[in-house]
């Protein structure tokens, strides 16, 4: 019986794999258990709509990744003050440290402000020591595939 997997099974097959299965088996224990659709013709159309959707969202999220860097890039470029670099305010007491690291979610705070824009903070990969101290800091966004690096300046 030839099947198209929904689910994960292991020696089997994969997510979106066509492979000819014994029937029993597909009967008894893959339909069952809700790990594969019997491959109609249909279905297997409904699949490959699904692949296309799937690789154009990819695209469309790689695509906007990129030009919310390039638009980021070019409103830092366009400042007057600190060319380049963006600013994020931490509050700090007398001995010159910050109350609270600075977090991925300043971050993506800042770059909304600035651009309107949100990102997910997991897209935010901030240097290995914590910014705890005011200063110059490089820090990087990353989406599936692309990766940039903007300066922040923390005041």
């Amino acid at each position: 019986m030839k099947v198209i997997f929904i689910q994960n099974v292991a020696k089997h097959g994969k997510i979106g794999d066509i492979k000819e299965v014994a029937d029993g088996f597909a009967i008894n224990v893959l339909i069952p258990k809700k790990q594969v659709v019997i491959a109609t013709p249909q279905a297997i159309k409904n699949l490959e709509t699904e692949k296309k959707t799937k690789i154009n969202k990819l695209e469309l999220t790689k695509n906007l990744f990129l030009q919310m860097t390039k638009s980021l890039e070019e409103k830092l470029q366009s400042q007057k003050e600190n060319k380049g670099i963006l600013e994020i305010v931490g509050h700090k007491h007398d001995k010159g440290h910050l109350f609270s690291a600075i977090s991925e979610q300043d971050i993506v705070d800042a770059i909304f402000r600035l651009l309107n824009v949100s990102l997910n903070p997991s897209q935010v990969i901030l240097p290995k020591e914590k910014i705890k101290k005011h200063g110059e800091y490089e820090v990087e966004l990353k989406d599936k595939e692309n990766k940039r690096k903007i300066n922040i300046l923390v005041k």
